[in-house]
């Protein structure tokens, strides 16, 4: 017996039967097959693939975006004299996001994606001035419009059955506010910064720490792209994975 092909055959039924457990309940398609270049459908594809996986599927590895939780994030400034230690992070409006661009170098075999969503975030903040030795706690509620753009390579190989896949290597990704968020803080906070008044020294912290916050939450994004990519063949991302037509 050759246990190498019984491995292989193994492994694509494997596949096979997580993709028909994840989709059992729900037979629409994860994602519409488009061109290239083709952005009102890869628009199309996208809001399809959002609306099918911000949820989360276990099964394939696919993680909930929407509400998506971040334990802690630390984001530091002026030299680590100013620390925003955020912790039981909570971001809501990443399932109904909208593509806005996509580039796909077929050359290099790089992708550029950019995203827009309208993102409501809430958490508990330490502001953490080590240089006076002073830390002020509370609660936090913020919300603005922003354009997420994810950078990553990637490249196609055969698993055992023939069947090309994409695979997504490492990302980077970039947050760009649309608008000034809105913030709000609990009582402890209010003094620094709110509604009302915000210094304006304060306010640029903020949009830092906004978009630190969301920058997070997109490698989530990615990995769910990455992880459809393992089950799902390249055909069903495109039609022509290696560029012929557009």
């Amino acid at each position: 017996m050759n246990y190498k092909i019984c491995y292989v055959f193994a492994l694509a039924f494997f596949d096979a039967a997580l993709l028909s457990a994840a989709l059992i309940n729900n037979p629409e398609p994860l994602l519409v097959p488009c061109n290239v270049g083709d952005l009102e459908c890869l628009k199309r594809s996208t809001e399809l693939f959002l609306r099918q996986t911000y949820k989360g599927i276990p099964a394939l590895n696919i993680l909930p975006i929407d509400p998506l939780s971040i334990p802690a994030l630390d984001v530091p400034f002026q030299g680590d004299n100013l620390v925003y230690l955020n912790k039981n992070i909570t971001v809501t409006g990443l399932g109904p996001q909208k593509l806005e661009a996509l580039k796909m170098d077929l050359r290099t075999g790089s992708v550029v994606l950019t995203t827009s969503a309208d993102v409501n975030i809430h958490g508990d903040i330490n502001q953490v001035f080590r240089n006076l030795g002073r830390t002020v706690a509370g609660h936090f509620w913020t919300y603005g419009r922003v354009l997420c753009t994810a950078s990553y390579s990637y490249n196609l190989q055969r698993d055992g059955m023939g069947v090309e896949h994409y695979v997504v290597g490492p990302e980077t990704t970039s947050c760009e506010l649309v608008d000034t968020p809105v913030v709000s803080f609990s009582s402890q906070l209010a003094e620094t910064c709110n509604d009302a008044f915000c210094p304006e020294g304060i306010k640029q912290l903020w949009k830092t720490n906004f978009c630190k916050i969301v920058e997070k939450a997109y490698v989530t994004v990615v990995h769910n792209i990455r992880a459809a990519a393992k089950v799902l063949p390249a055909t069903a991302f495109f039609k022509n994975p290696h560029g012929n037509g557009n």
